[in-house]
């Protein structure tokens, strides 16, 4: 072959391995919200692959609501309830290792108080608990672990996340670190040392969204919410940026 030619295709391979993503993520999520409106009301359900059971737990004097922005559909949570949603499911984390990714959509309504957004075995004793949680008084969110000793916390900056204004959240946690990310960008990292940050759930370990498990839901989230989903791996900051889509209409 012609020295030129060689060295012609030679440069054109190396040029197309450097175009070529490092990582494509192709995982199907764990769980994954989704909110159907039909003629007879709406229908939430887990379409991932857990599948998982989700329990409506809303007062008739506050019922949840139901929103499209365009093609998507989020679940409003009122003011004035006390309730959430819940996953009534054993499910099956244990094989994670502490490798996942976890993410949703959430557009606060009120300041000046505490929010659960997630929370995986609650007030659980030593067993492991994670909760994600919208501060009003900062206008920020935080994620932390709860039986763990020393906790592992991660922060967004303050007023970063208004109230009024859409926001994605993925938290994403690996053997070594988990990290936060705001609009698909990193804002904070903490190691994790020898912990497994892995949720310990079981029967009455359950995972709710909307509100805190433990102390008589104290925390009860006001806003809109959705597209929560749970991978079983850690995403790349473009991996985010490609699952959560654009931000949703105002």
């Amino acid at each position: 072959m012609n020295l030129l030619i060689r060295s012609y295709l030679l440069s054109f391979g190396f040029l197309a391995l450097a175009l070529t993503p490092l990582h494509t993520f192709a995982e199907e999520p764990l769980f994954n919200l989704a909110v159907e409106l039909g003629d007879k009301g709406h229908t939430i359900r887990d379409s991932g692959q857990w599948g998982a059971s989700i329990i409506e737990r809303f007062t008739e004097s506050a019922p949840l609501e139901i929103t499209k922005e365009q093609e998507r559909t989020f679940i409003r949570f009122p003011e004035g309830t006390t309730s959430g949603l819940a996953l009534n499911d054993n499910l099956k984390v244990e094989s994670l290792g502490g490798s996942y990714t976890l993410m949703l959509w959430i557009k606060p309504e009120v300041e000046k108080r505490f929010a659960e957004l997630i929370s995986a075995a609650g007030d659980s004793g030593a067993s492991e608990s994670i909760r994600l949680r919208y501060n009003g008084w900062t206008a920020s969110v935080d994620f932390q672990t709860g039986g763990l000793n020393p906790a592992v916390k991660v922060s967004a900056p303050d007023r970063s996340i208004p109230v009024g204004k859409w926001a994605h959240i993925a938290i994403v946690s690996d053997p070594e670190e988990v990290s936060l990310y705001v609009n698909g960008d990193w804002v904070d990292s903490a190691e994790v040392g020898e912990q497994d940050m892995t949720p310990k759930l079981g029967a009455s370990q359950m995972m709710t969204i909307g509100n805190y498990i433990g102390r008589g839901d104290a925390y009860p989230y006001v806003g809109l919410l959705g597209e929560v989903k749970f991978f079983a791996a850690p995403m790349r900051s473009q991996e985010i940026k490609d699952e959560m889509g654009g931000v949703p209409a105002e």
